[in-house]
């Protein structure tokens, strides 16, 4: 997903795990983006940050003791 606009990303760390979007402003609910189990998830989320440069995600998780990296991707129905 490239974002056109500023945003607030969030992760939810328990079950189901995700990626909350928001907007910056009104801090409205745009998105919630729960993330498929996959062979070497990450057990839980602790934090994310974006790569300003390629638009990366990279995404925490303390008890995996990992960071996974991935891209967000619109798909419209």
């Amino acid at each position: 997903m490239q974002l056109s606009r500023a945003h607030i990303l969030a992760v939810h760390e328990g079950q189901p795990m995700g990626l909350g979007i928001f907007d910056r402003d009104s801090l409205r609910t745009e998105a919630m983006i729960e993330l498929p189990d996959f062979p070497g998830g990450p057990k839980d989320l602790s934090d994310l940050t974006i790569d300003p440069q390629t638009g990366r995600l990279f995404l925490l998780s303390d008890e995996s003791r990992a960071i996974y990296e991935m891209n967000l991707v619109r798909t419209r129905k």
